[in-house]
């Protein structure tokens, strides 16, 4: 990965997640307890690794989505 022709911010962001040392909020708060650590997109759940990627409302859509405008997995209406 480190060699691939990319941009550094790209190469360094999987890294980052699996190290779970992404700045989410739920991690800022811990030091500056003045961020909020709840989600900015869902305001339901603390912003945590696992909730901005795999739980939150948004998330769920951005995996959903299809490259072509569709949704993955919607059916045809009849």
């Amino acid at each position: 990965m480190w060699k691939l022709n990319i941009p550094p911010k790209v190469q360094i962001f999987p890294w980052l997640l699996i190290r779970k040392r992404l700045q989410v909020r739920a991690r800022l708060h811990r030091f500056m307890p003045q961020i909020s650590p709840a989600c900015p997109f869902c305001q339901n759940h603390d912003e945590t690794i696992h909730h901005l990627f795999m739980e939150c409302c948004f998330a769920k859509d951005v995996w959903a989505f299809n490259f072509d405008g569709s949704l993955m997995n919607s059916q045809a209406s009849t």
